[in-house]
């Protein structure tokens, strides 16, 4: 569980995106993180 909030952690802090994917319009995160930060 502890490991859960730390990859959610990350993704809230924008760990998962960089500028120029932004700039491009993607946004590249595990589905697991997302289906899991939006779980909790």
């Amino acid at each position: 569980m502890k490991n859960l909030f730390k990859t959610i952690d990350r993704l809230l802090r924008g760990e998962f995106t960089s500028r120029e994917d932004l700039k491009l319009g993607k946004v590249i995160v595990p589905v697991k993180t997302l289906v899991a930060s939006g779980w909790l």
